[in-house]
């Protein structure tokens, strides 16, 4: 296995959305989105190493987000330090996704810029998002895509009771192509193999 297997997608599905809780650190408070944060969305992302460039953060907020302002002002989330002026620190969206051939509820786009890290603001932002869904949601449940790299982000979603999916990928695959149940099962395998050494590291 190649380190270009590395960076395949990934498939993780929370069916039941059980309540979660994930106090917010002292010190922030959650904002969901206000016009003129698409800047803010957008810095975070790129600082987080989502994007080469502020530009193509931007590309994909217009195309992706800014027609749906409604939804943005219910679904998509942001901390901010509290008591300063400094700017937001971290972003996750409860989306709307197709990719299993219907509506269902996406976690989407989860990021905390680099100043901010290993604070707990993730866990904070899947905690509230799972609120959000309880309360608003398609009931179908929340899945979420990732990357097999990720696996510090996969850890924090299977502690809110996301499971590994091993359906079938054929948007973002690497090179277009599509991305078959048993490879999905392969880049599980090795993932789960990468978290297991991570965990033991970090006892």
């Amino acid at each position: 296995m190649g380190e270009e297997f590395l960076h395949y997608p990934l498939i993780m599905i929370c069916n039941e959305a059980p309540a979660a809780a994930a106090k917010l650190p002292e010190g922030y408070r959650f904002q969901y989105y206000k016009n003129g944060m698409a800047e803010d969305w957008c810095r975070i992302q790129y600082q987080a190493g989502a994007f080469d460039s502020m530009k193509a953060a931007e590309a994909l907020f217009e195309r992706e987000f800014a027609p749906h302002q409604k939804l943005l002002k219910e679904r998509m989330l942001f901390i901010l330090p509290a008591e300063t002026s400094e700017d937001p620190a971290g972003t996750a969206s409860l989306w709307i996704g197709d990719d299993f051939g219907e509506k269902r509820d996406r976690l989407h786009w989860l990021a905390v810029a680099p100043s901010h890290q290993g604070k707990g603001l993730a866990k904070a932002l899947v905690a509230e998002l799972i609120a959000c869904y309880r309360e608003k949601g398609l009931g179908k449940g929340i899945y979420l895509t990732t990357q097999t790299e990720s696996y510090k982000a996969i850890n924090i979603y299977r502690q809110f009771s996301f499971e590994p999916s091993l359906a079938a990928i054929r948007k973002n695959a690497p090179d277009g192509q599509a991305f078959d149940e048993e490879q999905s099962r392969k880049a599980w395998q090795m993932t789960e193999k990468i978290l297991s050494d991570y965990k033991a590291s970090s006892k």
